[in-house]
């Protein structure tokens, strides 16, 4: 059998995508397992246990063509579509697969390129605001198809290199290995959804003097500006790694912090952003601290742990808060 999951973006999103992944692996253990990615992000998926081949997709429409090609001629049997627009609806319909499945609530007219449809709570609010994860969503899609989605699977590899590269760039900071590291990822792709940036630097200063901990600046591109910021209110505390850090490296990175500040929307917390999903599937807890908030959404039937304050909070960092597990 051959299957292809459609999950072309983002980071956040692949990640939430792992466990349903998993689930299908379980399902069918010698099925060849073919995941469609951006090339920006296929390193997150890379020595993945349960899948077989990664095929990139590209951008221009040349090459987009025959990135079809090429699908049409695995022939696939079953095609899993955890993206829902209509690109990704088009790129299932198109590989020519039998059966081909997607979320009944499909945005921009997906669902009209899958042969099997799967219903979702309908909720009064857009649908980025349903009041269901994103990982429950792409396990019910699988759940369809009769895959066991208990015990959710993040499947990260973790790569010696990555984990030397890490290790070294924290001992050039003078990073102790006892020190504690708060990780801040202020900004994302799309700097209207991120918290305000001078509120990144308060926490980090208030963390920094309350506990003396190590903050670490996480993004994919260097900043001097931003960098300079930090390092004014924290001083010699500040790890610098904006613009560092590979996608793939980002686990190995999380895995030694005692929590992480992502960026996060300011008015409501369902759409956790690509730092704090890798904390959650590297192992690591994690938390945020929103101006406010109005909703959030539990994973995989866990409850979880938000920091609300409408002045800046100091959370305390404790061997036992460093094991709860935030999501």
């Amino acid at each position: 059998m051959k299957i292809l999951i459609i999950k072309p973006s983002s980071l956040g999103d692949i990640v939430h995508a792992l466990p349903a992944a998993a689930a299908l692996r379980r399902l069918y253990p010698a099925a060849a397992l073919t995941w469609l990615v951006k090339p920006e992000w296929s390193e997150i998926l890379e020595g993945n246990p349960g899948i077989d081949e990664i095929v990139i997709l590209p951008t221009s429409a040349r090459r987009w063509l025959q990135t079809v090609r090429l699908l049409r001629a695995k022939r696939f049997d079953l095609v899993v579509d955890l993206q829902g627009l209509l690109r990704s609806g088009l790129l299932a319909w198109l590989t020519g697969a039998p059966m081909r499945v997607g979320y009944t609530a499909a945005r921009e007219g997906s669902w009209v390129f899958y042969t099997h449809r799967v219903p979702l709570p309908v909720a009064k609010a857009p649908w980025r605001l349903l009041d269901l994860h994103a990982v429950d969503r792409n396990l019910a899609v699988v759940a369809s198809l009769g895959a066991e989605i208990r015990n959710p699977q993040f499947s990260i590899a973790s790569f010696p290199s990555d984990q030397l590269a890490v290790e070294a760039w924290l001992r050039e900071a003078g990073v102790q290995p006892g020190d504690q590291l708060v990780a801040i990822a202020p900004v994302d792709r799309r700097g209207a959804r991120s918290w305000p940036l001078e509120r990144f630097v308060a926490a980090a200063s208030a963390l920094s003097r309350a506990h003396g901990v190590r903050i670490v600046l996480m993004g994919a591109s260097a900043d001097d500006m931003m960098s300079a910021r930090f390092r004014a209110a924290v001083g010699d505390k500040l790890v610098d790694l904006l613009g560092k850090t590979r996608v793939r490296q980002l686990g190995a990175l999380l895995r030694r912090v005692t929590f992480s500040l992502p960026t996060t929307p300011p008015r409501f917390t369902s759409r956790p952003l690509s730092a704090r999903r890798s904390s959650r599937s590297s192992g690591r807890p994690t938390t945020f601290v929103p101006a406010r908030m109005e909703m959030g959404t539990s994973c995989c039937g866990q409850a979880f742990l938000v920091v609300r304050a409408r002045s800046l909070p100091v959370p305390t960092l404790t061997s036992s808060s460093a094991s709860r597990p935030f999501l």
